[in-house]
């Protein structure tokens, strides 16, 4: 297949978004998803780019046609584009692929997570296409957009002021931008005007949120101290560089002024006859669990080890298969175990928070959403406007894998079911932690087990930190938004004292 065929499935599909032709997109859909097929097509990353165009015309099709649609939980063209865009982005391909097509892939991506509630994720990528192109004028506008989503969310106002400075030079950015753009691209004039237009508009809203003088403030968010010894410093630097904090401010970057973790649930208006809510110690807990779990990663991974008795003396046999049997390792599978749990102790949460009345033994991450049935509970989260809550129903869908279950069959990230199988075989079999990758070499039938390298399981147990961290503040943000609407009636304000350990 010629990259011409390829660049005109492109065209197909802007004629069909502009014509709003639902069938004409269909159609491209199956001729995309048939060429995919073929072992002899190898332009893999691009075609799934497009095919993720085509879904995404389909979806906004079906919002301007039913507004109301808009906040439905499960929607097919939703996930769908969500996952021929990390197809895209996870091709061997990808790397290849020109600056503007990588550029496109991670802002389309970082849209679409952002439209779901997940605006840490989204964050995420933005800046990921932003240190590709810094002129990159989408990602920028789409990143302030994504800021502002964050600043609506956080109950911090400090928080607040950090979000609303970054989505100003952004639009102050992408406005510098524009005249340019316009030039090179004469076809899409009205377009770029209309979204310069848009810039112009979000910074006068900023400017009425906070104040015009606002932002003319200097702030230097590098301007904190990240501790007195060498390696409390090496530690805070770590968390920050692979965005470990409970502070939504290490979503922007890896700035020293979010190098603690001050997040917490937001004040709340609870009932005088009821006692003290405990949604505030499972807080806490979830909290300083997640706290220990990353500790405990770290040690392993920076090499952070101390001279202990523990194993000292120990006999193991040696089985000849590259196999690690010390405590470090026993530390990163207990962190990755510690990662998993905390989210059926979100559910526990969401369960008594939201009085859905599912029995304690029977709450996990998944049953959380879904009825006896195996099918998303529409009586409790059909059109539920509360964008952080959505945001992490999307998240169960990234690391649960139930293969009776027809909605999680193709989940939305591929890892799902690796760790799915990884975490089972930590919790209730055994599993070969090898100091190299052992899939390089023959290994005799009779040696077959279950196992993984070293390096991919600190790579996924990273993977699954940084998930539980995303899903605690989505968590916090939940409360804030649900709080915001209660009537204060026969009710008393809990403003939420702080200390720190």
């Amino acid at each position: 297949m010629t990259n011409q065929q390829i660049f005109e499935f492109g065209m197909r599909i802007d004629k069909a978004c502009d014509n709003q032709d639902v069938d004409k997109l269909k159609l491209i859909i199956t001729e995309i998803e048939n060429y995919i097929l073929s072992p002899t097509v190898k332009q893999n990353a691009l075609l799934h780019y497009f095919l993720a165009n085509a879904w995404n015309g389909l979806r906004e099709i079906k919002h301007k046609t039913d507004s109301t649609s808009i906040w439905d939980y499960e929607q097919k063209e939703i996930e769908q584009e969500i996952i021929n865009l990390r197809k895209a982005k996870q091709d061997k391909e990808f790397s290849t692929l020109a600056q503007e097509y990588k550029l496109s892939i991670l802002t389309n991506l970082a849209n679409i997570m952002n439209h779901i509630g997940r605006s840490s994720y989204a964050l995420s990528l933005y800046n990921q296409a932003l240190t590709l192109n810094p002129n990159f004028l989408m990602a920028r506008v789409n990143r302030g957009i994504c800021l502002i989503t964050y600043l609506n969310s956080d109950y911090d106002n400090g928080h607040k002021g950090v979000f609303g400075k970054m989505a100003y030079s952004d639009f102050k950015q992408a406005i510098e931008l524009f005249d340019e753009h316009i030039k090179l691209y004469e076809f899409d004039k009205d377009y770029y005007i209309s979204v310069q237009k848009l810039c112009f508009l979000k910074i006068e809203e900023l400017k009425n949120y906070f104040s015009k003088d606002f932002f003319l403030l200097e702030c230097d968010l590098d301007n904190f101290s990240l501790g007195r010894s060498k390696r409390e410093k090496k530690y805070r630097k770590w968390s920050l560089d692979n965005t470990l904090f409970l502070n939504p401010i290490n979503d922007i970057g890896s700035f020293n002024i979010a190098s603690h973790d001050p997040l917490n649930l937001p004040s709340m208006i609870h009932e005088i006859k009821i006692s003290f809510p405990k949604e505030i110690t499972y807080f806490n807990q979830l909290k300083q669990e997640f706290i220990f779990y990353r500790s405990l990663f770290y040690e392993n991974i920076e090499q952070e080890k101390v001279q202990n008795f523990f194993d000292k003396d120990t006999s193991i046999i040696d089985d000849y298969d590259y196999n690690l049997y010390n405590i470090d390792t026993e530390k990163i599978k207990l962190s990755f175990r510690g990662f998993y749990s905390l989210f059926d102790k979100i559910s526990y949460f969401l369960n008594d928070y939201f009085e859905l009345g599912i029995k304690p033994k029977k709450i996990n991450f998944r049953t959380l959403w879904l009825t006896k049935k195996e099918k998303l509970n529409t009586d409790k989260f059909s059109n539920f406007e509360n964008l952080a809550l959505r945001g992490l129903y999307f998240i169960s869908k990234d690391i649960f894998f139930y293969e009776k279950d027809e909605t999680y069959i193709e989940t939305l990230d591929p890892k799902a079911k690796e760790i799915n199988k990884l975490r089972n075989h930590l919790e209730h079999n055994f599993i070969s932690i090898k100091v190299l990758d052992t899939t390089k070499y023959n290994v005799p039938k009779d040696r077959e087990e279950v196992f993984i390298c070293i390096d991919d399981l600190e790579e996924k147990t990273k993977h699954l930190a940084q998930l539980a961290r995303e899903a605690i503040i989505y968590l916090s943000f939940i409360v804030h938004n649900e709080e915001k609407k209660k009537d204060s009636t026969d009710t008393i304000s809990i403003d939420l004292n702080i200390y720190n350990n």
